[in-house]
């Protein structure tokens, strides 16, 4: 998709610096994290890419409106969009 970057995360904050400073008013996050699993745990861990993101980029632009994008698919072991049962397995 044009406009669409990966990226690593030491350089998410200097890139998000980058964009406010040409005029850019917001950014939208995607995060692919290191390990996946049947409960989307990375999605909501303190310590989750996007959490580790967005602390960066506050660090650097506190007004820079930031969204996020956790679709569970991106985070579940299976790719799916959503717990599949609510004791975790499939």
């Amino acid at each position: 998709m044009p406009g669409v970057f990966q990226m690593p995360l030491k350089q998410v904050a200097d890139e998000a610096r980058r964009a406010q400073d040409v005029g850019l008013q917001a950014v939208l996050l995607f995060g692919i994290p290191e390990n996946k699993d049947e409960q989307a745990s990375s999605a909501y861990s303190e310590n989750g890419i996007i959490q580790k993101a967005l602390r960066g980029i506050k660090s650097k632009c506190p007004n820079l409106v930031t969204i996020t994008d956790v679709c569970l698919c991106e985070y579940m072991s299976h790719g799916h969009c959503g717990v599949t049962r609510i004791d975790g397995f499939w």
